[in-house]
């Protein structure tokens, strides 16, 4: 099972971790600029976690959440979260790898994620969650999840414009609603916690859809 006491020990900063992914994805390429502003909505939402006096590392967040999209590439499919997973544990930054594997599955249970996958990766869902997990969502997780979820190419939008951008892209799925409603769950959770909107607080919408 990944838990955030990994067995990795290997640390890995924001600095560090953005030129990895730049390196792996190119500087100029679109999953590097969305990964890019995912980690800075990543960090805006931790260090308000964090006046909210909510104990979180907005760096940490950050250095996942620019990594988090490190598995694509000109031909990745819809294993990119464990493809990035594989990669930065075989460089020895498991712990770093984490946000691949829970912004992708966010808390599936093996059943659910069998039911929504296309039969040619079953096999491998089974292998990642009989290996893994799933990993258990913690909050830096739903941080990370959620920013992902705020982010169309390189720029902030609502959660309902990010789905309807990766439907009309992807097409309609099973694994794409289920994920928007998780989604609007981490939206709720951290809105309590915070006491505030995030949609007013990065500037977006007409505040909470959930409210």
């Amino acid at each position: 099972m990944l838990d955030r006491a990994s067995r990795s020990t290997t640390h890995l900063g924001f600095t560090s971790a953005k030129a990895l992914a730049a390196a792996r994805l190119g500087p100029d390429n679109l999953a590097f600029r969305h990964s890019l502003k995912v980690a800075w909505a990543a960090r805006k939402l931790a260090m308000e976690l964090q006046k909210a006096g909510v104990e979180m590392c907005p760096d940490d967040v950050a250095t996942q959440a620019v990594l988090h999209d490190i598995g694509r590439g000109d031909k990745h499919g819809d294993l990119h979260g464990w493809e990035g997973y594989q990669l930065l544990r075989e460089m020895g930054y498991e712990r770093q790898a984490r946000a691949c594997l829970t912004h992708w599955l966010k808390g599936h249970t093996l059943e659910r994620a069998l039911d929504e996958s296309s039969r040619e990766h079953r096999s491998t869902m089974e292998r990642i969650y009989r290996e893994f997990g799933p990993p258990e969502m913690d909050l830096a997780d739903k941080v990370v999840a959620l920013a992902d979820s705020l982010v169309a190419h390189d720029t902030i939008v609502t959660i309902e414009e990010r789905y309807r951008e990766a439907k009309e892209r992807y097409g309609n799925s099973k694994w794409l609603t289920t994920n928007e409603a998780t989604t609007r769950e981490y939206l709720n959770e951290i809105e309590g916690l915070l006491g505030a909107s995030v949609y007013e607080l990065f500037g977006i919408g007409e505040g909470s859809e959930c409210e």
